[in-house]
Formats: C-alpha cells, structure tokens, sequence
C-alpha cells in the first residue's frame, strides 16, 4: 500500500510497529457486507479503519457517511471478534500532500 509511511506519521504512529492490509467481509445471516480500504493494526493492541477520500472538491464528513463509517466499525468488531481498541480514520488527500484543503461538519465520533 502505497504511502503507509506518510499516513503513520499523519496519525502520529511512526514509531509503532505495525501491519497493514484491506479487508472485506461478504456478509451472512447476522451482518451484511462491508469493506475497508485499509486496516492498521498497531503492536500497542489498537486498530485503525481507514477509509481514503481522494476527490478534488472539498471533503464533507456528513451525517449519512459518519453513520455509515460507524456501521463499518459495527460489523469489523462483530466479524473479527477482535478484543483490540478499533479506532475509524479518515484519509484525505491532504495527507498526501496535494492541493485540496479539507472541510468537515460537526459531525465526530467519540
């Protein structure tokens, strides 16, 4: 994955060890589908879902993509069974050192 290391140090993790990957569920009986663009899972117990925005416009976190980031958050914890703090990030591409600045609502997660 391209630019992990500029995300860690974004996410102030440089000097964690870490791992990362995408991940995707297909759904079943109890939870539907759900996939997310990256996973960092830290050696400190702590994984971040990271969902990439990359738009030339700027980025809006509305109501409807918060709650849809929270169901995602829902069905990883519930899927993966994991005992981990699961934390959601969001990577803009401001990030990566392009022009576009980024804009959010009032709209966060606690």
């Amino acid at each position: 994955m391209m630019h992990i290391d500029q995300i860690k140090f974004a996410l102030g993790i440089s000097g964690v060890y870490t791992r990362h990957s995408s991940w995707k569920f297909k759904g079943d009986d109890s939870l539907p589908g759900a996939q997310i663009d990256m996973i960092i899972d830290r050696a400190d117990q702590i994984i971040h879902l990271c969902e990439a925005k990359f738009t030339k416009e700027n980025f809006i976190l509305t109501k409807d993509i918060a709650n849809q980031l929270r169901l995602r958050k829902t069905i990883f914890k519930q899927a993966t069974q994991t005992k981990k703090a699961v934390f959601t990030s969001i990577l803009l591409d401001i990030f990566l050192d392009t022009e576009y600045p980024e804009k959010t609502q009032s709209h966060t997660e606690a």
